[in-house]
C-alpha cells in the first residue's frame, strides 16, 4: 500500500499541485502555490490598472471562488501568504489583493478591494 501513496504523490508533484485544502462540499482543491501566487497577484495588477483607468475590472480566478468555500478559509489564506495578518486595516494594508482578506475569511464572500481611492471598481 505504500508504493501506491509514493505513486500518487509523484504524480501529484508532477502535476504541479503540491498544496491543497478542504472545500465544504468536502472534496479537496489541489493547486501549484507558485502558480497561483503569480496568476492572482497579476490579477490584481490588471484589477488596479483597470480601476485607475475607470474599465471593467477582469473575472476573479477561480482560487478566489475556491477559497470562499474552503472549510477553513483562513488557512486556505495562510496557505499563499503565511504572514497575513487579520483584520487588514490602513496601518496594516496586508498583501496585494483585489478582494477583501477580511471579508472572505470572516463570511465567505467576495469583495472586491478598491485599487483607486476616488473610484470604486467597475464589475462586469
Amino acid at each position: 500500500m505504500d508504493w501506491m501513496r509514493k505513486e500518487l504523490n509523484n504524480l501529484r508533484r508532477a502535476s504541479g499541485a503540491t498544496a491543497s485544502f478542504k472545500l465544504v462540499t468536502g472534496e479537496t482543491y489541489r493547486y501549484n502555490p507558485r502558480d497561483t501566487f503569480f496568476e492572482l497577484f497579476y490579477h490584481s495588477g490588471q484589477s488596479a490598472r483597470a480601476d485607475y483607468q475607470r474599465r471593467p475590472r477582469p473575472p476573479l480566478p477561480e482560487h478566489y471562488h475556491n477559497m470562499a468555500q474552503a472549510q477553513d478559509r483562513l488557512a486556505a489564506v495562510k496557505q499563499l501568504w503565511p504572514d497575513v495578518r487579520l483584520p487588514v486595516t490602513v496601518e496594516r494594508p496586508g498583501p496585494f489583493t483585489a478582494v477583501n482578506l477580511n471579508v472572505l475569511v470572516d463570511e465567505g464572500s467576495l469583495e472586491h478591494r478598491w485599487m483607486a481611492p476616488s473610484c470604486e471598481p467597475i464589475i462586469q
